[in-house]
């Protein structure tokens, strides 16, 4: 989805005002016209500039010109100091003719003769002249042609400034990254000072003033020493704000001491302390009205000190009743959480208090917790119904019903509601100071936009996570974590390793032992991505050590395990017989990603041994007890990171079944991780002979998994299964892949066809059913070149891409069941929140003229006639308009209704009755998604399958308008002629290669067949 929807305004950095983003643009427009007059202008003028033949006259040229005050806040390697300018945003009156000159011979140079060093002056140039986007570029060009770590630290300068002026924490990220990974055993006063900076722009405060004050030490003379301790004072300033009570701590003192005090005081008639609580009610409630700016606990104080009669009493139980239910949901006591809950909303109404709104709150949260979605649903929706007047009142209330509304979204796959409603609830939070929910939000959204694949948004909550004061120890420990986690994921090992050790320090301070026992590990697992394998161990005994401190013995038992598993893994190589004591010591009850470590160890130990069967064995049953604990888990991220560490386990038990001859055995492994079943079909096929089970020519399966060291392809056709490994490490793989990708080149499309067929070639004519894994799932397999073939792989083979392969011969004969065909219209018009669209009437009228070939047509108008049974079931379901696929992998079909823009989401979709019919996607890249976690993508297409299509006609590709409706109607001539899918899109495509010079008009399409 377009960054648009979220409809949200950057924060303030931390260095105040910045140029806008258009500085790029009007530098683009004018640098090369520029460039050429001032050559012409300052080659052989002494009176402009000076001019030095070295590559170090040339950054000394650009320093010497340089303005009296700096724009770029960081360090430039080469660079005296100077006063950072007032206003970076503000144009000079009179340009700096003497920078532009120098500017465009650098420019010129690095043209050329495209040195490292030429390159690194013309990157400064942009540098210098606002240019940022192009200096980044220039800079990255030029770190590529040189591992010099100047380079690095200026590349690092570049992206810092990006980040300031657009706001992007993640640009940060890298730069810190890359200054930490140059710095070597003596940095440089640049490199301390951009290290600085970096931290203080990602928000990670207290690392931030660690690092000012080390470059302090180094430097305590200079113009950029004086700037370094004002930004260390304006941080400690920050950091040694006094604490004040937050919102839950007043909240807990109120709900949970005062209120069932004077509940016990009123219903014992106790007129003494009934009068004491109320008046501490009053004191306390007031004030958190002067902090926070909001009135519900003062309104139930003063209910409480109003009431009488029977309304009295229900109000006090209600309230004890209510305290009641708070802690059992502390205690994870669900059941019981609800029934008291219940209860206490009955009370609390019956006695006119507007705490019934929080008793239904309470309620479902447990029902959440207890994954009973449609009951946490229903309460919801009845708070926001039945008490809208406490609501519009309280911001901390509303928040946490947008927060809880927003959770339930992400299980119900609905991504974009729970965008907004994370943004209203964080909204409502700031607007009461609570910060304490607001950074666990704000945790929240960044694990969920780094899960949908925003990671530049990620960043930026994290951000300003990190930035808000007086979080507590467990909160702002969380969220040092999803740094460690987001930097990882993004190859930024030494940013993990930083936010890692901020993480631990928070858990020491917190003296929670627990706390410790996870930041140790998290540590550990940060050095080991670096291959510090002395620091790795270090930090898991460590985390041993804490376990010990634990008090609850199923909790230390756990940690303990935890900590012993990793240590095992880590160890495995070199000590086996350390790693064997560890793992007799560990909690073998223990189940999930724990256990899948610990068994990980355990399977190595055997294979070492030569115990190949009992490695086996111990990799199969991890997998199987860990198919148990996947329905316990309450979110679908958590779901899908128990599925990546079940992935780990899985590779290695191929590994063990391959190098024990076991082929099929693999093959079907394979097969059922993909397909999410305990046991694959196509292994016993595989290993009594594959074969068509149509009439219609030969046939054979292709299986593809790239593990981390090399590519492993199965083929499996009449004769059997054969197995070919080739040399490939995965990185590469996906390199190559990507290549292709982006631009299809018979150079590299007779590449990587050679890679994935040469050793297993198909027969000819050979129908094919490829099962690839999400690295080669977007290869535009249809154009690829076999060995010693000149035309692409379409000209001779009908092409099928499944998931999976599962039974796979069925789905050679693939034809629409029944004749009919329902085409839906896309909108014109994007509306305020998407792009507009181009018209599509020509399309939809060419198309329903293409669909009279078949004998009948449709009478439904829209997916909900036929949801509603209104009509007759199509046989061909044709989408043709525009998609929107967001990082998560879902995205939207935007159908017109009427004359707006209704988005389809692909949980909608998924929901459609297309049992048995062919679905087409005309639109753009709608085969692509979201890598899934089992295989695949998850996206459009998936979804379709998902709903029971037959098969998906998409495109992999950003499609041409005339392009898809030139191939639909050739599809839907040969589909209504009574061809099956695979052989109507081959038809198609070969046609349109045989008129068209550029393959993006046909090359990604595809067929996805399902299971």
């Amino acid at each position: 989805m377009p960054d648009v929807v979220r409809g949200r305004t950057p924060d303030s950095s931390p260095t105040g005002g910045q140029a806008t983003a258009g500085a790029d643009t009007r530098f683009r427009r004018s640098f090369s016209r520029l460039a050429a007059a001032l050559l012409l202008v300052g080659v052989g003028s002494a009176a402009v500039v000076r001019v030095l033949g070295s590559h170090g006259g040339a950054v000394a040229e650009l320093a010497a010109v340089a303005p009296p005050r700096r724009a770029v806040v960081a360090r430039i390697s080469g660079f005296s100091y100077a006063p950072l300018a007032t206003d970076r945003g503000a144009r000079s009156a009179r340009p700096n003719w003497r920078l532009l000159a120098a500017a465009a011979r650098a420019e010129d140079r690095s043209v050329r003769d495209p040195t490292a060093e030429n390159v690194h002056a013309a990157g400064l140039a942009h540098l210098l002249l606002g240019g940022l986007k192009e200096a980044v570029r220039e800079l990255r060009r030029a770190h590529s042609l040189s591992g010099d770590p100047v380079l690095a630290g200026d590349l690092g300068a570049a992206l810092i400034q990006l980040a300031l002026r657009d706001d992007r924490p993640a640009d940060a990220a890298e730069a810190l990254d890359l200054l930490i990974a140059g710095e070597g055993a003596r940095p440089t006063a640049d490199t301390l000072f951009n290290e600085a900076l970096a931290l203080e722009t990602i928000g990670m405060s207290s690392q931030a003033a660690a690092a000012w004050q080390r470059y302090s030490q180094a430097d305590s003379t200079s113009g950029w020493a004086n700037e370094a301790q004002e930004r260390l004072s304006r941080l400690q300033e920050r950091l040694l704000l006094v604490r004040e009570q937050s919102c839950e701590e007043t909240e807990k003192e109120v709900l949970e001491r005062l209120l069932p005090q004077w509940a016990e005081a009123a219903l014992a008639r106790r007129d003494i302390d009934e009068r004491m609580c109320l008046r501490t009610l009053t004191l306390l409630t007031h004030e958190h009205v002067a902090r926070h700016h909001d009135p519900f606990l003062a309104e139930l104080a003063a209910t409480a000190e109003g009431a009488t009669g029977n309304g009295r009493s229900h109000l006090a139980r209600g309230h004890l009743e209510y305290a009641e239910a708070r802690r059992r949901y502390a205690g994870d006591e669900l059941t019981a959480c609800i029934e008291t809950g219940e209860r206490a909303a009955r009370d609390l109404a019956e006695g006119g208090s507007a705490a019934s709104s929080l008793a239904l709150l309470a309620v479902a949260s447990c029902q959440f917790s207890r994954q009973d979605f449609a009951a946490a649903k229903r309460a919801l929706d009845s708070l926001v119904r039945e008490r809208p007047t406490a609501l519009d009142a309280s911001p901390i209330l509303r928040g946490q019903v947008d927060w809880l509304r927003a959770l339930l979204a992400q299980e119900r796959s609905q991504p974009d509601a729970a965008l907004a409603l994370f943004d209203e609830a964080i909204g409502a939070f700031a607007s009461a100071g609570d910060t304490q929910r607001e950074g666990a939000v704000l945790g929240l959204l960044a694990d969920l936009d780094e899960y949908l694949g925003r990671r530049d948004q990620a960043w930026a909550d994290l951000g300003k996570g990190l930035r808000l004061g007086q979080l507590t120890a467990l909160r702002r420990f969380e969220m040092l974590a999803s740094v460690v986690d987001l930097a990882a994921r993004q190859g930024e090992p030494y940013v993990a390793l930083r936010a890692a050790e901020a993480a631990q320090g928070r858990a020491r301070a917190a003296g929670q032992p627990a706390l410790a026992v996870d930041a140790d590990i998290l540590l550990g697992r940060a050095r080991e991505r670096l291959h510090d394998r002395t620091g790795s161990a270090a930090a898991y005994r460590q985390a041993l050590i804490a376990a010990s401190s634990i008090g609850d013995p199923a909790a230390r038992r756990r940690a303990a395990a935890h900590a012993a598993g990793a240590l095992a893994n880590l160890l495995v190589e070199t000590d086996p017989q350390a790693a064997e004591r560890l793992l007799t010591t560990a909690d073998a009850s223990s189940v999930g990603d724990l256990y899948l470590g610990i068994a990980l160890a355990r399977a190595e130990l055997r294979r070492r041994a030569g115990d190949l069967a009992g490695a086996a064995a111990v990799l199969r049953g991890a997998d199987n007890r860990s198919r148990s604990e996947e329905a316990t888990l309450s979110s679908r991220r958590e779901r899908d990171e128990l599925l990546n560490h079940r992935a780990a386990l899985r590779q290695e038990l191929v590994r063990v079944l391959v190098a024990g001859g076991r082929v099929a055995e693999a093959l079907g492994a394979v097969d059922a991780w993909r397909a999410g079943t305990p046991r694959s079909g196509v292994a016993d096929r595989a290993a009594s002979g594959g074969g068509s089970a149509t009439d219609e020519g030969p046939a054979a399966a292709y299986c593809f998994l790239a593990l981390p060291e090399r590519l492993l392809i199965w083929r499996i056709d009449k004769n059997g299964t054969r197995l070919a490994e080739r040399p490939i490490s995965r990185d590469d793989l996906a390199r190559d892949s990507a290549t292709v990708r982006e631009q299809v080149t018979d150079k590299g499309a007779r590449q990587l066809g050679r890679l994935l067929f040469e050793a297993l070639p198909p027969l000819p004519r050979e129908r094919l059913i490829l099962a690839p894994d999400d690295i080669l799932f977007d290869v535009p397999f249809a154009a690829l070149l076999l060995p010693g073939n000149v035309a692409p792989l379409v000209a001779e083979h009908e092409v099928t891409v499944v998931p999976w392969l599962g039974s796979w011969t069925r789905r050679l004969a693939q034809r629409p069941r029944r004749p009919c065909v329902l085409l839906l219209e896309g909108a014109a018009s994007g509306g305020d929140l998407y792009p507009q669209l181009p018209v599509l009437g020509r399309q939809g009228e060419e198309l329903a003229a293409v669909a009279r070939s078949y004998r009948c047509s449709s009478s439904a108008r829209s997916p909900a006639e036929l949801e509603a049974g209104r009509a007759s079931l199509p046989g061909v379901v044709h989408f043709a308009g525009h998609s929107v696929v967001g990082g998560d992998g879902a995205g939207f079909l935007l159908l017109r209704s009427g004359e707006r823009v209704m988005p389809v989401a692909a949980a909608a979709l998924a929901r459609w009755p297309v049992a048995g019919a062919v679905v087409v996607l005309s639109s753009c890249a709608s085969a692509g998604g979201r890598a899934s976690p089992t295989a695949g993508r998850d996206g459009l297409a998936r979804a379709a399958l998902d709903a029971g299509a037959l098969a998906v006609v998409a495109d992999a590709w950003p499609v041409d308008d005339d392009a898809a409706l030139e191939f639909s109607s050739l599809l839907h001539t040969h589909l209504g002629s009574g061809e099956t899918v695979a052989s109507a899109v081959r038809a198609a495509q070969r046609t349109m290669m045989a008129r068209h010079r550029q393959s993006a008009a046909w090359v990604g399409w595809r067929v996805i067949a399902g299971g």
